[in-house]
């Protein structure tokens, strides 16, 4: 377990939150949770509202759950690898994630097997096995092509596009045919996974896809690592079966980057029932400003951002969401590439704030009764494996996870 304490809550203008005696306001949660280290000041002390419930839902996140809609909707899943049964949880993997490319795949930081590793801390803590994961199938062009056109599909097997996709120029050495097999593939896997796990979440109120959250990617393009706008897919395809009763989304991205693919995608669509909460280093990559049009939470940090100013606009912007939105599903792309040490995203978050922000925004969907998928995104540090992994353990813990 991460090194920190154990509290209870205050709760303020109605929104459940932290308020320290001396005046500093802390993050929102409810019942306990994990206070870093790093955001707090020797002497601070802390003490509960006593109007405040011990418990919010008892329920946990069966109340987030629709199983009504899940029902229905199955059918609409079987292409991408099917359903959950009693014993799986919802939280979808697959081998075929991990990229092995002749070792080329070391010249990029992109820690190509993350998910992997991130799969065997779990096994380790004895959260999951394989047998309790659901397997996603690739996304099928069929799949694919609710966002991304006949065209688009055929550019990115291109060569140069795949080159310019990794960031890698030395792949211009090795066969087409290796790279779309190497490259293009696990990143199909990683769409189908998400678009999948957006189904689970409506059976048990919660999913965890461990990989996905290709946020760079839109509908005509791609970038990043991010070759298939999975985000854009997931929205379409849940809004598809479900016969729009799914119909407001609410994406919270925490990936350490600006999510300027689906965020051109909703420009591009004009998807009013899109509603996004983005915290992003403005100094790193992509710097797009057209796409920030679409972000009606933005939330700028720079980069050496650490534990308490990050924690504490995020506890104001999920405040305004709260006013703001009544969503219909939530989906979380939780990048890990927010940690100190993480040469991309060069903010300066320790591994405890990043379990606390995941605990955060959980508990923000518990209490509004709203199904969550969360997804990995970035994370380039040689920490962000356990640290996910650790995160993962703190959720299952906190939320009594099934």
């Amino acid at each position: 377990m991460v090194n920190a304490e154990t509290v209870t809550v205050w709760s303020l203008r109605g929104q459940p939150q932290f308020r320290l005696r001396g005046g500093r306001v802390g993050p929102p949660n409810c019942i306990t949770c994990i206070i870093p280290p790093q955001t707090r000041s020797e002497g601070d002390t802390w003490e509960r509202d006593p109007l405040f419930p011990k418990s919010l839902n008892t329920k946990g996140f069966g109340s987030c759950a629709r199983g009504d809609l899940a029902a229905k909707t199955r059918p609409h899943f079987r292409q991408l690898g099917g359903w959950l049964s009693e014993k799986q949880l919802p939280v979808v993997y697959s081998n075929k994630y991990n990229i092995s490319l002749l070792g080329f795949e070391h010249l990029h930081p992109l820690d190509s097997q993350k998910f992997r590793h991130v799969l065997g801390a779990l096994k380790s803590k004895g959260l999951v096995n394989i047998r309790k994961v659901v397997k996603p199938k690739p996304a099928s062009d069929h799949i694919l092509g609710l966002v991304h056109s006949a065209d688009f599909l055929a550019d990115i097997k291109r060569k140069w596009r795949m080159v310019k996709l990794t960031e890698m120029l030395p792949l211009v050495a090795l066969p087409n045919m290796l790279l779309r097999d190497k490259i293009l593939k696990p990143l199909k896997y990683h769409a189908g996974g998400t678009v999948l796990a957006a189904g689970l979440a409506l059976e048990r109120g919660w999913s965890i896809n461990l990989g996905g959250g290709m946020h760079h990617a839109s509908h005509d393009k791609a970038a990043g690592w991010c070759a298939f706008a999975d985000i854009t897919l997931a929205i379409k395809h849940l809004r598809k079966a479900t016969s729009g009763r799914i119909q407001r989304f609410l994406v919270i991205d925490l990936d350490a980057h600006q999510g300027n693919g689906y965020q051109r995608d909703k420009l591009h669509f004009k998807d009013e029932d899109l509603y996004v909460l983005d915290v992003f280093n403005t100094q790193k990559f992509p710097k797009d400003d057209e796409a920030e049009v679409a972000i009606n939470v933005a939330v700028p940090v720079k980069c050496g951002t650490s534990d308490a100013e990050y924690l504490t606009k995020l506890q104001v912007a999920l405040e305004q969401v709260a006013k703001d939105v009544n969503p219909d599903f939530i989906i979380y792309n939780a990048g890990a590439d927010i940690l100190r040490g993480d040469r991309h995203g060069q903010l300066n978050v320790s591994p405890e704030a990043l379990v606390y922000r995941d605990q955060l925004v959980f508990r923000f969907a518990l209490t509004t009764k709203v199904p969550i998928c969360m997804l990995l995104s970035g994370g380039y540090s040689r920490i962000a494996a356990k640290t996910v992994a650790d995160s993962i353990q703190n959720l299952f813990k906190t939320f009594d996870l099934k």
